[in-house]
């Protein structure tokens, strides 16, 4: 996520699909995506631990937002990068599980769930160069 190696969209989705964020040259932030959205799946498997996992997901993305603020200017946009990490991690492991279970889900509900996945990887991309070049995410304050 710095001017050299940005985690834009399509690191994070490999690191969501379980592609990449395993390797020890692999960015950080990769890294923890792949992490919240191993913390997704784990959830929708083991629903009794969900306390456990969100208390995990929630450390995950205080690492994610200390990371940004202490290698990139401080900036009011850089909490925000840990929750929208895990928001897509989220979007992404939702439109999966549907995926898996198309047969018996709508169309409408996966085209819905997927054009989610499509928004947040927007916003995403535009949460990066906001945070990484200091440009403002259009449009304003949607950031």
């Amino acid at each position: 996520m710095d001017a050299g190696n940005r985690s834009q969209w399509h690191e994070l989705r490999a690191a969501i699909s379980y592609i990449a964020g395993d390797r020890p040259g692999d960015h950080l932030v990769t890294r923890w995506a792949r992490a919240l959205a191993h913390l997704h799946r784990t959830r929708r498997i083991e629903p009794g631990r969900a306390t456990d996992i969100d208390q995990r997901r929630a450390e995950v993305v205080t690492l994610i937002n200390q990371w940004v603020s202490t290698h990139l200017a401080p900036a009011t946009r850089a909490a925000n990068v840990g929750p929208a990490a895990d928001a897509l991690a989220a979007a992404y492991i939702d439109a999966e599980v549907l995926l898996l279970a198309q047969n018996e889900t709508p169309e409408e509900t996966l085209h819905a769930a997927w054009s989610q996945v499509g928004y947040l990887a927007t916003q995403w991309a535009d949460l990066v160069t906001a945070v990484v070049d200091g440009q403002p995410c259009p449009p304003p304050g949607q950031c």
